[in-house]
């Protein structure tokens, strides 16, 4: 519900706040919520792109997938989490891929033919440097299919019943305040709190870039 896109701002400034970033780090979005476009001047942000045009999306798709095959030679069979707890600075780099409205994108039928490769990064990105993060307004349109592959799920304010398509399991609805969810924690749900990224994003961004 009301939240996620906060929720992916925050991310955003949070993970260039980070005091040392040990790895190279390649951000890519699909911002079919068209909330996010000034975060694309973010240090980190390769790409970030609306729903206008589909070779911006499908540019993002093909750059990603090039990336991977080379993590993957880079890699030669080991864990992405193996390599850089052992040793950061032989780690490819991370990418992280973010839809802003997944809903939107699986509706729309010319996207339709990157769907099985989304479904792709999902399941298999993590152990190769991938991360997926999207954001959705309900369940609907094949989202459910591509959950099991997500260990970190997070739910803003909703009817109590739609949190366990979430969390599948029986979750008390958080605190009503202005930002606070649910998130699961080595897969247990608990009860967080979401933090505007500025006070003042019209000022404070700008400065931020």
């Amino acid at each position: 519900m009301s939240g996620k896109t906060t929720f992916v701002k925050t991310l955003l400034v949070r993970l260039h706040q980070m005091e040392k970033q040990l790895v190279e780090q390649q951000i890519y979005i699909i911002d079919f919520g068209g909330n996010i476009g000034d975060y694309a001047k973010l240090k980190n942000v390769c790409a970030c792109f609306d729903n206008y045009n589909e070779e911006d999306t499908k540019g993002i798709f093909k750059t990603i997938g090039t990336q991977l095959t080379k993590n993957i030679k880079q890699l030669n069979n080991r864990s992405y989490l193996d390599v850089y707890q052992k040793d950061p600075s032989q780690c490819p780099p991370h990418m992280l891929l973010i839809i802003e409205n997944l809903n939107a994108f699986l509706a729309d039928e010319r996207y339709a033919s990157y769907q099985e490769t989304l479904t792709k990064f999902c399941r298999d990105g993590l152990s190769k440097g991938l991360t997926v993060l999207f954001t959705a307004f309900d369940m609907t349109g094949g989202i459910t299919r591509l959950l099991p592959s997500f260990g970190s799920r997070f739910a803003f304010e909703m009817p109590p019943e739609r949190y366990f398509d979430i969390f599948n399991t029986k979750v008390f609805p958080p605190m009503r305040l202005q930002g606070r969810g649910i998130a699961t924690v080595d897969t247990v749900p608990h009860e967080f709190q979401c933090f505007l990224p500025f006070e003042k994003e019209t000022e404070e961004l700008p400065a931020f870039i």
